[in-house]
C-alpha cells in the first residue's frame, strides 16, 4: 500500500493566482501511514554560548616605510565605504614617535640581533586623547614597545623595524597615508583596512528540512571570537564555530517553526579588529512540486493518479482533507469534474491493492 500526498492548483482564467511562498529547496513529501499523517517535531537543540570577544581599546599598529620624507599624515574612510571621502585623523606625524590611543603606560626599547637596549621612561595615555611616545634614534634593529595598565608590570605589546614609522589605529576604518616632503604632500595611498567585513548572508530555509549555511568574515587574522549579541536564530538551528582559526560561523539543524528570524553576531580577530551585523533567515512552509496539472476554473478537468507496487487493480480513496469543489476522486485514480472554486487544495490519497 502506498500513500500519496498531493496538491491541486486551481486558477481563474486570465487572473493570476498568487500561491503561498514556495520553499527554494526541493522539499520531500511528508510521510504518512494508513489514513493519517504525522510529522515528528523535536525540541530545539540549545545554542552553545560562543567564546567571548576580547576587549577593544585600540587597533593594531600600522607601519609606514620612512622613504625620503619629513613625516606622514593619516586619513580614513568608514568600513562600509572604503572608497568614500577621506577624513584626516593625524596630521604631520614624525617617524620618530608613536601616536597612542589605548589607555595605559608605555615604554620603548631598541632590539638588535645581539641585545636589547634600556627601556625609556613611561608615557601615559588616558585613552581619550592621543599621546605621543618618542622613539629612540637608531639605524638598525627593531622597536619594541611595552605596555602596563597601572605602571607596574610591563609586557611587550608591539614590535616593528626602525626603518618604519608607526601609527596605532584608534577607530575601525580603512586607512590611507600621505608623505610630507619639502615640495608638498604626496597623493594618499591605501595602507590598511582595519575592518572585518562579512561575506554573503546565510540562506533561507524550509520547515522540517535539514539546513546548513554559514556566516564568514574577511580581512581578519585568526583565531576569531564570535558572540551572539541580539535576536534569535530560527528555532531548531544550532549556531557554532567551525574552528579556532576558521573565520566561519556555522548554522545547521532542522527548522521547526516558520517565520522571519533576525539575529546579530559580532566577531573579533586576534588583532582586536571587530565587526557586527544583523542577519535574517526566512523559514517557509515546505511544499513539494505537484505532479498534478493545474486546473482552470469552470473548465473540464481529467487527471489520473498512478501507483507502483502491489497487484492490480489498485483502488484509490480520499483519506484526509477534501477535494476541490466540483472535482471527484474516482476509485480508479482519476480526478474528474469541473472546478467551481479557485484556490490551493491539499488532500491525502490512500491506495490499496488486492
Amino acid at each position: 500500500m502506498n500513500i500519496i500526498l498531493d496538491t491541486l492548483y486551481l486558477r481563474r482564467p486570465r487572473i493570476e493566482y498568487v500561491s503561498p511562498p514556495i520553499c527554494p529547496i526541493q522539499c520531500p513529501l511528508a510521510s504518512a501511514s494508513g489514513s493519517s499523517m504525522s510529522i515528528s517535531i523535536s525540541n530545539p537543540i540549545p545554542m552553545p554560548v560562543p567564546p567571548g570577544a576580547i576587549q577593544i581599546y585600540g587597533g593594531p599598529i600600522l607601519t609606514v616605510p620612512k622613504k625620503d620624507a619629513l613625516g606622514f599624515s593619516v586619513y580614513k574612510t568608514p568600513c562600509g565605504d572604503p572608497s568614500g571621502t577621506l577624513t584626516l585623523v593625524a596630521d604631520g606625524l614624525s617617524f620618530d614617535e608613536l601616536s597612542l590611543c589605548k589607555a595605559g603606560y608605555y615604554k620603548v626599547s631598541i632590539v638588535t640581533d645581539t641585545e636589547e637596549g634600556a627601556l625609556s621612561d613611561a608615557v601615559y595615555c588616558d585613552g581619550v586623547n592621543r599621546a605621543i611616545l618618542p622613539l629612540p634614534a637608531a639605524d638598525s634593529g627593531n622597536y619594541r614597545v611595552y605596555y602596563s595598565a597601572d605602571n607596574t608590570t610591563f609586557s611587550a605589546l608591539m614590535f616593528w623595524p626602525v626603518t618604519s614609522g608607526a601609527y596605532q589605529f584608534c577607530d575601525l576604518a580603512c586607512y590611507e597615508i600621505t608623505y610630507l616632503t619639502f615640495s608638498g604632500e604626496s597623493p594618499p595611498s591605501p595602507v590598511n583596512c582595519a575592518c572585518l567585513t562579512f561575506a554573503d548572508p546565510p540562506a533561507d530555509g524550509c520547515l522540517s528540512v535539514p539546513y546548513s549555511s554559514a556566516i564568514s568574515v574577511e580581512n581578519g587574522t585568526g583565531p576569531y571570537f564570535w558572540e551572539l549579541i541580539g535576536g534569535t536564530p530560527p528555532t531548531g538551528l544550532t549556531v557554532h564555530v567551525g574552528g579556532t582559526d576558521d573565520p566561519t560561523l556555522l548554522i545547521d539543524g532542522t527548522p521547526i517553526a516558520t517565520g522571519r528570524f533576525s539575529f546579530t553576531v559580532k566577531v573579533t580577530d586576534i588583532e582586536g579588529l571587530y565587526s557586527s551585523q544583523t542577519f535574517e533567515i526566512d523559514v517557509v512552509e515546505s511544499r513539494p512540486d505537484s505532479p498534478l496539472l493545474p486546473a482552470q476554473l469552470g473548465q473540464d478537468y481529467n487527471q489520473a493518479l498512478t501507483a507502483e507496487g502491489g497487484q492490480p487493480p489498485a483502488s484509490f480513496a480520499l483519506a484526509a482533507g477534501q477535494m476541490p469543489p466540483g472535482l471527484t476522486l474516482n476509485s480508479d485514480g482519476t480526478i474528474t469534474g469541473v472546478p467551481l472554486t479557485a484556490g490551493t487544495f491539499t488532500f491525502l490519497v490512500e491506495v490499496t491493492t488486492p
